[in-house]
């Protein structure tokens, strides 16, 4: 073929090539937001760095007809060899280990899809300038709740991924425990007590002839499948924003069962209530509130979540678990009050009966190691007061403020709503001295988490003199950075939020979206039922991402990087120890290790939805 033709035109145009050295947020950008940023870097394994200080400008072009819209000059933001940040525990520290540009176009404001291209290098995944950016994140991390829901099948009309219905009395027993043998620690070793699983305890005291109809519902913890009072975070998460703006998320449709979607309830409270109502269904009428539903080990090899065959049962309360569900309850009375009185007041009483049951067990030798501490009496009592207006709830929050430490105290990133939601209630119905006292520690923390997060290349929030979370894209806080922004209205808390959403919507070395159904190139994820079934992936799943490195590391048996797992992973990576290696880019698709591929319900994917549907009222208004 083509004997007869001697020469050959071939066109090279690298506004048509795409790079990997370009990173965007594939989910894109909302036109009014003040940061719109891209990176340009390139770390090439034992090939050494890139140095792009030869390009001069960047272009940002219109999908399709490729016409430019803004020229710009990249700004180098990190070297190699120098730190981005130091810490005393790590000593110093660079993200990337290379040079690293941000390619700054946050004055396209006009609708549309886009590029962005640097001369002699090719362009970026495409990505849309859209005033729906943010709202289609916050949904699709809120699908993710629902793909995570227990004891319904799953389908349309929420959702286009089928899945029978799992661990419902009905099918399967779920036991109840006899707390006698649970609680006695003279029956378990220290490190049997102590586990974060209490697989020894529930194979000791579970009792197999007892079936509990009301335990079923919440939300599975990860992978696996148990349901766990920490998951009632982001119950929290929920009530926090529809209390930021109620107008907004009471309008917010969600795709949702028919029986929920049809109700007079806002669809973010019904996603809510899916949790919540696990756990005041199976309140015990002495007023006991369980920890969770657990099975006797983690799940077998193979078997999908609707076959499994462990023993299962209910984890028995504790008063810490009393106060935790006193406050979460106490607020969802508050937040139902308009739309359901009737549950309302059921919630109201759960929450009231859990107190007295704590209050008439703290003596109790049973939970002599389960005492209610500093963010559990604040959490109790900011919520209770909320509701009944009765000073001895003001009394305990005020108590749990002076037991964290009160100025000289840290704040709490896992559990900020308390302490928030006392700096924003009403003046008169707080104890004024005290209140400033609280926005004025929330406005401080908000500003060393955005000197933490400006000193490093990726934007990732972080106390300033910390480290990054141990799992990188949690990067807990920005709840703090919102409490900021309500009580100043500062743009730079705004674009704290902005910027330290970047690298989980793609906008990293690895051009990769650390939550499943977002833009062009999404992980795949750690996720049991798709694992062993071959169902598709669920949408709004995300990753813990890259795992932190301590140094040194330790030898074996922690969640993280150790000595003997780095070893392991030696002969498939080049450069071959994981010391050598940019934490960035420190992140392997499924392979099955929890640290960096699993995700929990309570952690990240509390953390970007509270981010996320922020800013979506945010610019939506």
């Amino acid at each position: 073929l083509g004997l007869e033709q001697h020469t050959t035109t071939v066109l090279l145009d690298d506004r048509h090539l795409r790079t990997e050295a370009i990173q965007v947020s594939q989910a894109g950008y909302h036109p009014g937001q003040p940061v719109k940023f891209a990176f340009l870097s390139t770390w090439m394994g034992p090939g050494g760095v890139v140095d792009y200080s030869q390009v001069k400008t960047f272009s940002v072009l219109e999908e399709g007809s490729g016409k430019i819209v803004l020229e710009g000059m990249p700004q180098c933001i990190s070297v190699p060899g120098e730190p981005d940040y130091t810490t005393e525990e790590n000593g110093p520290v660079n993200l990337t280990r290379t040079y690293v540009y941000v390619l700054d176009f946050s004055s396209v404001t006009t609708p549309g899809n886009y590029r962005i291209h640097v001369p002699g290098h090719g362009v970026s995944f495409p990505f849309p300038v859209s005033r729906n950016i943010w709202d289609q994140s916050a949904r699709l991390q809120m699908m993710g709740f629902y793909h995570q829901r227990s004891g319904m099948p799953l389908g349309p009309p929420a959702s286009n991924w089928l899945r029978p219905r799992n661990f419902h009395p009905d099918d399967r027993y779920i036991h109840d425990v006899d707390r006698s043998v649970y609680f006695d620690r003279d029956q378990y070793s220290e490190g049997q007590w102590q586990a974060s699983n209490p697989f020894i305890r529930l194979q000791k005291s579970m009792l197999l002839d007892t079936n509990l109809p009301e335990a079923y519902g919440g939300w599975a913890d990860a992978a696996d499948y148990d349901r766990r009072v920490p998951h009632l975070r982001a119950v929290m998460a929920m009530l926090f924003l529809y209390e930021i703006n109620s107008g907004y998320f009471e309008k917010w449709c969600l795709p949702l069962p028919e029986a929920e979607s049809s109700n007079n309830i806002p669809d973010i409270l019904d996603e809510a209530l899916w949790c919540a109502e696990l756990f005041r269904r199976t309140q015990l009428e002495n007023g006991e509130v369980i920890e969770g539903v657990e099975s006797v080990a983690h799940p077998k090899r193979g078997e999908a979540s609707w076959l499994d065959s462990q023993p299962t049962s209910i984890k028995p309360g504790t008063p810490v678990v009393a106060y935790k569900w006193a406050g979460v309850a106490a607020r969802m009375s508050i937040a139902l009050l308009s739309y359901d009185t009737v549950m309302a007041e059921k919630y109201k009483t759960s929450a009231l009966r859990a107190m007295a049951w704590a209050d008439d067990n703290l003596d109790h030798p049973f939970y002599q190691d389960f005492q209610p501490g500093a963010d559990d009496m604040m959490n109790a009592g900011v919520y209770l007061f909320q509701l009944t207006g009765d000073p001895v709830w003001h009394d305990l929050f005020v108590k749990g403020w002076e037991n964290s430490g009160g100025l000289s105290g840290s704040l709490n990133r896992y559990n900020p709503y308390p302490v928030l939601s006392y700096a924003l209630m009403p003046s008169e119905d707080a104890d004024k001295d005290l209140q400033l006292k609280i926005q004025s520690k929330i406005m401080s923390f908000a500003e060393i988490l955005l000197e933490g997060m400006n000193e490093n290349s990726a934007f990732l929030l972080r106390p300033k003199g910390q480290r990054v979370n141990f799992s990188i894209v949690e990067q807990l806080g920005s709840e703090y950075l919102i409490g900021a922004h309500l009580l100043s209205g500062q743009k730079q808390f705004l674009e704290g939020l902005l910027k330290c959403s970047l690298f989980s919507m793609g906008a990293n070395p690895l051009n990769l979206c650390y939550i499943t159904g977002m833009g062009q190139r999404f992980i795949e994820p750690f996720y049991l039922d798709y694992e062993y079934t071959g169902l598709p992936i669920p949408a709004g799943i995300p990753a813990y991402g890259p795992v932190r490195l301590d140094n040194p590391l330790p030898p074996d048996n922690v969640w993280g990087w150790h000595e003997r797992r780095a070893k392991g992973y030696a002969n498939a990576l080049k450069p071959s120890d994981i010391r050598d290696w940019p934490l960035v880019e420190l992140y392997f698709r499924y392979v099955g290790y929890p640290a960096m591929n699993e995700y929990t319900i309570q952690q990240g994917m509390r953390e970007q939805l509270t981010r996320w549907a922020y800013l979506s009222q945010y610019f939506q208004q």
